[in-house]
């Protein structure tokens, strides 16, 4: 089996969670131009339409309601999804508070959060978190990689299943880089936010100018993008979904991701301290070599997952 056929395959695991046909309710979706986490939420949202979920309402951060007397009424049958990636911790602090008092808001739901990493700098952040998730008696947690399954079983709850990152849904639904096709180079993509790292010694010299996901944007996108979160927050002050800000978004990042895929398959292989670079060029059908970022996240991403996937390398320092 191709390692990214198993990987897309390992996401059933969700299914012992929220059976086939359930209705949910989808909290948190990415409202910014990061193309990584719009990797996932396109993987997201391919696996709910593939498992024909009723998604009764879908929130970003910025249209949920602000103030808990507005948080919607949510039938017993609906199950709640919190979007996955990397936000778990206190790195981007806003998106974890929302999730402890969605958790502790809706203690009578089934709540289940999609794999995520865990990282916590303050060792009271997380006992606080702990403390509201692990009352939860039906809450459920997909860990990206061991460490972030460990941890969590130990301070939170057993509750918590190994699974890949959402991205891998969309193995099979995008282009492929051509068999043999060279000439493009190398593509040197390295954060520059909260979790960047030092450039390697060895590869010093060879970048000329590394991009990063906001190079991959317009200034068209930039201001959308920006006028978008401000209509939402209308939503979010009101309290109600008054203005369908996820279908026009959803509709303008298909052509933010399609327009980024088709400069990538114009390198050859991909360099990168990005997570979602890497899985992107996994599911480009690319060679790829991933640097670690500032606290393990994309080794044990790596060591758990795309170690299987041919032409993948982990640059050990």
């Amino acid at each position: 089996m191709h390692g990214m056929d198993y990987l897309r395959s390992r996401l059933s695991v969700i299914d012992q969670y929220i059976k086939p046909g359930s209705r949910i309710l989808y909290i948190d979706y990415p409202l910014h131009f990061n193309v990584g986490d719009l990797l996932i939420l396109k993987g997201t949202e391919a696996f709910f339409a593939d498992r024909r979920y009723d998604v009764t309402r879908r929130y970003s951060y910025f249209g949920f309601p602000w103030h808990e007397r507005n948080f919607p009424e949510v039938p017993k049958d609906v199950t709640i999804v919190l979007h996955g990636g990397g936000n778990f911790g206190d790195i981007y602090y806003p998106h974890q508070l929302l999730r402890e008092k969605i958790i502790n808001h809706y203690r009578d739901h089934r709540i289940v959060i999609f794999p995520q990493t865990m990282h916590f700098s303050e060792p009271a952040r997380m006992r606080q978190a702990a403390e509201v998730m692990s009352r939860h008696k039906d809450l459920h947690f997909l860990a990206r990689d061991q460490r972030t399954y460990d941890i969590f079983r130990r301070e939170f709850s057993n509750n918590v299943e190994l699974c890949p990152d959402m991205a891998h849904f969309l193995w099979g639904k995008l282009p492929r880089k051509a068999p043999g096709a060279t000439g493009g180079g190398t593509l040197w993509m390295m954060r520059r936010d909260e979790e960047t790292v030092a450039l390697p010694e060895m590869f010093r010299g060879q970048v000329d100018q590394p991009l990063d996901w906001p190079d991959f944007c317009s200034r068209r996108d930039r201001v959308v993008n920006l006028l978008t979160r401000r209509t939402d927050q209308v939503n979010g002050v009101t309290g109600r979904k008054l203005l369908p800000i996820d279908r026009f978004w959803y509709g303008y990042t298909d052509r933010m991701v399609a327009n980024t895929i088709d400069r990538i398959l114009t390198y050859d292989r991909i360099v990168t301290s990005r997570m979602h670079g890497h899985i992107l060029a996994c599911l480009l059908g690319m060679k790829t070599v991933l640097l670690d970022n500032s606290y393990g996240k994309n080794s044990t991403y790596f060591e758990a997952w795309t170690s299987r996937v041919d032409d993948c390398e982990l640059f050990a320092a």
